[in-house]
């Protein structure tokens, strides 16, 4: 069997040199050249610092982001999206390791004279390309969330291992948040008029640019297709003379091309955008663009991505392999540790899409006809939806849910002290590992 050499854990030799390495990872990154945040947004100005003030006093953006520390580890992958926020330009990563449990599956895997190179670089590229795809991931999330509500958040349900109390306001105009006569979900609604209307209301803006496209979720345009009202005109636009259109079957492709074909309707992009987050250890799928909602732009380059040198650039150490992703703006570095054997790889970047005019940007919220998305109304929204997620956590003791919160403040009447912070599935694990006895006192505390 051949051997495995101290040569082998160094990355940069592992590949064949740094050049080559920075292949790999170009090689491993072209796979996202068509990830679908590319269809709204593109790279445009890196600053110096986490800030884009320059942006806000062309763009009329205001900012409502959380400042955070400043220094920190970089979480494993799965525990955490968003490292840290560094002033107002988000900085997302994570990192993965290779141990020595890895390095001793591989030695079971390998077969009998095969270089043991081609099954650590297999392993290591796959390990790259997950974290990778996870940063284009929370790309998607910040384009998608704020196309569909003019907010960018981070909170219990995307950002659960993170930080949950950022909301970044990218600007959406209050004059531009437009609804409906009636909600779409009443069969009386005349959703085609309000589409109408509201693009009247766009041709007439004398601020407003023209728009080319109308994006909506797939769950918005099977209620579209489905809605009486609107296969009822697109039947009698389709089949003239027909005395009961509304009993004509119609596809979902034939209602939603009538519409631009009878009414001259934008065309309609459906948004079908799903991201995975990690909560306690599972994973859990998540929307980021709004179901409720009609978005009106122009999406080519809609908005410009803007970043910030990083300090892992800055970084020499000549122990610290480096590569760069997505040109310079994210940036990787990978160290070995001998006692206990780690390989670690950490990745960075700072990203916030910035709309390159509000102006040409507008919102259709259907499930409401009231006022809806002031930055105060968004932010009590946002922080009660953390509120509410955190506070559902659940804690199963002898067949009964109690709350994480109240489980953790039983847990320290009984003596047994526990941080508010941790984890759901520490905290099952903590109650699971108490003796009957304070088991006993702990249903106690919670049943009082």
């Amino acid at each position: 069997m051949a051997q495995y050499i101290k040569e082998t854990y160094n990355v940069n030799t592992l590949f064949g040199g740094p050049v080559q390495f920075q292949q790999v990872a170009d090689l491993v990154n072209s796979k996202y050249d068509t990830a679908r945040w590319r269809e709204f947004a593109m790279w445009g100005r890196t600053f110096r610092t986490p800030t884009w003030k320059g942006s806000i006093s062309q763009t009329g953006i205001a900012i409502a982001a959380a400042v955070l520390s400043t220094n920190g580890q970089k979480p494993p992958r799965g525990k955490q999206g968003f490292g840290k926020y560094q002033g107002n330009i988000p900085m997302i990563g994570h990192m993965f390791n290779i141990t020595a449990d890895d390095i001793m599956t591989l030695r079971e895997l390998e077969a009998d004279g095969e270089d043991p190179q081609y099954l650590q670089q297999f392993q290591y590229s796959q390990r790259l390309d997950e974290n990778i795809r996870g940063m284009h991931n929370r790309l998607n999330m910040f384009v998608f969330q704020g196309l569909s509500s003019g907010y960018i958040t981070a909170d219990a349900q995307n950002n659960k291992e993170g930080v949950q109390n950022v909301l970044i306001d990218l600007g959406l105009k209050q004059e531009n948040r437009l609804r409906p006569a009636k909600v779409w979900s009443d069969p009386t609604a005349d959703p085609i008029a309000d589409i109408l209307e509201w693009q009247d209301k766009i041709a007439d803006d004398p601020n407003a640019p023209s728009v080319s496209a109308i994006l909506a979720s797939k769950a918005l345009i099977k209620q579209l297709a489905l809605h009486p009202n609107v296969r009822a005109k697109i039947a009698l636009k389709k089949y003239i003379g027909s005395p009961i259109p509304e009993q004509i079957p119609l596809t979902r492709a034939e209602v939603i091309s009538g519409m631009t074909e009878y009414y001259d309707i934008l065309p309609i992009i459906e948004i079908d955008e799903k991201a995975r987050v990690q909560q306690d250890g599972m994973w859990k799928e998540v929307k980021s663009f709004d179901e409720s909602v009609l978005v009106f732009c122009t999406p080519a380059n809609f908005f410009e991505m803007v970043g910030c040198r990083n300090i892992y650039d800055d970084d020499s150490n000549p122990n610290v392999a480096k590569i760069h992703f997505e040109g310079t703006h994210f940036t990787g570095i990978v160290e070995h540790f001998s006692n206990p054997f780690n390989i670690a790889t950490s990745m960075e970047g700072f990203a916030c899409p910035v709309p390159r005019d509000v102006n040409s940007w507008f919102v259709a919220k259907v499930d409401t006809t009231e006022v809806w998305g002031t930055p105060e109304q968004m932010l009590d929204v946002h922080m009660n939806a953390v509120k509410t997620v955190k506070n559902a956590e659940m804690i199963l003791i002898d067949g009964e849910e109690y709350t994480r919160l109240a489980v953790i403040a039983a847990l320290n009447t009984i003596g047994q002290t526990t941080g508010t912070n941790m984890k759901l599935a520490n905290v099952q694990a903590k109650v699971e590992g108490l003796t009957d006895g304070d088991k006993t006192s702990l249903l106690e505390q919670l049943n009082a």
